[in-house]
């Protein structure tokens, strides 16, 4: 079930779809039952987030209380007493200050992202060339065209996860909710895995070449 789909949890018979989730009474209201929020006084001061298909996820997990600051410290999410306890002398902010700290490092990182899509599809179709020319020389050395195209499959695997990355990261980077950000920023700022590809590309390059002068001299 997707967060968009969360049924409200003061609904009894037809459940309709919640449209925000209080931290404070951990649930999910559909408009109508979140009018009290809006009216009652008692009410008005508890946070309305997004809402959350996993609410329990808002409140810390030693002292059941609701999360409310970020330890840069220890870089992890803390409750009131969390404060005045384990992290008391901590380097602590506010949820939002940290979110907004994030935001800036998550663009930085889609930026990165980028330039490493344009760099590895570049290498992609410099390999492709390559291929192509040897096919066509004669006397074709077929090991070589091989290596090649077990490469270029490599690479597209890590452009396509290059891609599902950025998407998310891009998706996380317009989230309204400073609480969600920081507990996915950790999962989605982590490097992937990759090859020496310039490396790669220029020893392969050079055997494809000597290959090819070799082919012409023989002609």
């Amino acid at each position: 079930m997707r967060a968009s789909e969360v049924p409200c949890d003061a609904c009894i018979l037809d459940k309709r779809r919640a449209v925000k989730s209080c931290l404070v009474c951990l649930e999910s209201y559909c408009q109508t039952h979140l009018e009290p929020h809006y009216r009652d006084t008692a009410l008005g001061g508890h946070p309305l987030v997004t809402v959350w298909k996993n609410l329990e996820d808002s409140v810390c997990r030693l002292h059941g209380r609701q999360l409310e600051s970020f330890c840069r410290s220890d870089q992890t999410l803390i409750c009131a007493t969390c404060s005045q306890t384990d992290h008391r002398g901590h380097r602590l902010i506010s949820i939002s200050r940290e979110a907004t700290k994030r935001k800036v490092m998550l663009k930085k990182s889609l930026t990165k992202i980028q330039q490493m899509i344009q760099e590895k599809t570049k290498t992609m179709e410099d390999l492709q060339l390559s291929v192509a020319i040897v096919e066509r020389a004669e006397d074709k050395d077929q090991a070589e065209a091989r290596r090649a195209e077990e490469l270029i499959k490599d690479l597209e695997q890590e452009v396509k996860e290059l891609k599902m990355k950025s998407s998310k990261l891009e998706q996380l980077s317009h989230t309204e909710d400073h609480l969600y950000l920081l507990q996915r920023f950790p999962s989605l700022s982590s490097p992937l895995h990759s090859k020496d590809w310039s490396s790669i590309l220029k020893s392969l390059l050079h055997e494809l070449q000597e290959m090819l002068e070799i082919s012409s001299r023989d002609k």
